[in-house]
């Protein structure tokens, strides 16, 4: 039916809208481009359809043409376009190159956003995005405090927490911790609660009093309950070792909430983790349905399960059940984050390493907001291929998870981004810094154990000379 009206309604912007629907949908990424290079050439005030080009052309490999689409952007010079407006287009381009690991090429677009001169905080951020490309961290802190002071929010305290945890203040962090608190109404800045906690070495006793204590602004026990049980399943499995007291404790946790996805995923993570891919499949099923339920074709999905419940089928000799789960997904979602990640976990167990390899790729591109999600969907991705890379010992998820850590590092310093870089790079040089750099946020990072001690030893070393993040 679709050939037969290939031609019916050309021109019409409703046909337009479906075609780029359909050919994001169909996974043909050279199709995709096509198809939003003639949207933007006949709309070139049209900032979604220039910043989906921007991603298309990224998950092509192609990151000099996306950002000359962004920069190329009509609105950027329009007088007649809302300057505040204009700077949050040129902020989010920035945020798309930048969390891309292409911090040169992001610098441009933050430039851009910073241009209008509003004082909007779309343009503070690109300052703070221009210090943290140039590493000066310090400056990225104080363009977050004057942002804060302007408009102030539970994720500005969060990323003001960070950064003092990052340089080694860590009263300021844990103040700027207690003000996030205080405003937050959801589990937002949970991502600078983590990182304290493993930067001040805090063992699972210090760990778990800490999540007792925690509490949001909203003090609605509901709230409160989840990000509790969100806190204790990053603190107690992510780059770590999980042993039976902690499934204790995350049942703990997790009956405490009304989020019974986030419970019952929390059972089918921790037999994830500890290699019983069997004994994940009921919990990861049930939490999978659950989540599946809440998501909107073609616009968001929550189905965060979805790869997980996938691999462990797969591992269990299940795989017939593995494909038809990933392909009702795709018919009744779409080809999201969560699609990419499972297919490619599929693809990769029956040597398809090819397009394995794209699905990560894509998946890694195009990551859902992580505040929605428990394990950061940028973690999941660099999970996904260090699996198939441990499955096949296919040499090429190595390389690529290699290079997709070091991405997420540059946009962020994630312990866990250094640990994986740290276990998989063969850059010797990059390999130091990056033992080094877990050591120092991360000293209880599982991924450290496979490093052998004496280079552990050296990077302590090093650590004793030059403290990381503090150079400028």
């Amino acid at each position: 039916m679709l050939a037969e009206n290939e031609d019916r309604f050309r021109g019409d912007q409703g046909r337009e809208t479906f075609d780029i629907a359909m050919a994001e949908r169909s996974g043909d990424i050279n199709r995709q481009i096509a198809v939003l290079r003639d949207r933007v050439s006949r709309e070139p005030g049209e900032w979604e359809a220039s910043f989906r080009l921007a991603r298309a052309l990224l998950r092509a490999r192609k990151p000099h043409e996306a950002q000359k689409i962004l920069l190329a952007f009509a609105g950027f010079r329009d007088p007649g376009v809302d300057p505040v407006a204009s700077a949050n287009n040129a902020r989010e381009g920035a945020w798309l190159l930048y969390w891309n690991g292409e911090p040169v090429l992001a610098r441009a677009l933050a430039e851009t956003a910073m241009s209008f001169h509003t004082g909007a905080a779309a343009e503070m951020a690109a300052a703070r995005y221009i210090a943290h490309i140039g590493r000066d961290y310090r400056k990225a802190l104080e363009w977050e405090e004057v942002r804060n002071r302007r408009y102030p929010s539970d994720l500005a305290w969060a990323n003001i927490a960070y950064y003092a945890f990052l340089l080694g203040d860590e009263s300021k962090g844990w103040e700027a911790l207690r003000q996030a608190s205080d405003l937050a109404r959801d589990g937002r800045s949970l991502f600078a609660v983590h990182a304290g906690l493993r930067k001040t070495n805090a063992d699972r006793d210090r760990t778990v009093a800490y999540i007792e204590g925690w509490r949001v602004g909203s003090r609605r026990a509901d709230v409160d309950g989840a990000t509790r049980a969100t806190l204790a399943l990053t603190a107690l499995t992510m780059d770590r070792d999980p042993g039976d007291e902690d499934l204790t404790i995350l049942r703990r946790f997790g009956g405490a909430t009304r989020d019974r996805d986030l419970r019952l995923f929390g059972e089918g993570y921790y037999a994830f983790l500890r290699g019983d891919h069997g004994g994940a499949i009921n919990p990861l099923t049930e939490a999978y349905a659950m989540t599946l339920n809440a998501s909107f074709p073609g616009r968001k999905s929550f189905a965060y399960p979805l790869p997980y419940l996938t691999y462990a089928l797969a591992r269990s000799g299940r795989m017939d059940e593995a494909k038809a789960l990933v392909g009702q997904f795709s018919e009744r979602v779409g080809r999201d984050n969560f699609y990419w990640l499972a297919q490619a976990m599929i693809d990769g167990m029956e040597g398809r390493h090819e397009r394995a390899l794209d699905g990560l790729w894509y998946a890694f591109v195009d990551p859902p907001s992580p505040g929605d999600f428990a394990i950061p969907p940028l973690y999941q991705v660099l999970e996904a291929a260090e699996e198939l890379y441990e499955a096949t010992k296919e040499a090429r998820y190595r390389a690529l998870l290699a290079d997709m850590a070091m991405r997420v590092r540059i946009a962020w310093p994630f312990a866990w981004a250094y640990a994986f870089e740290a276990r998989y790079t063969r850059n010797p040089e990059s390999r130091r810094a990056a033992i080094a750099a877990t050591l120092y946020l991360d000293p209880r990072s599982s991924r450290l154990k496979s490093i052998p001690s004496n280079d552990r030893e050296e990077a302590r070393a090093l650590l004793a000379k030059a403290p990381p993040f503090r150079g400028r």
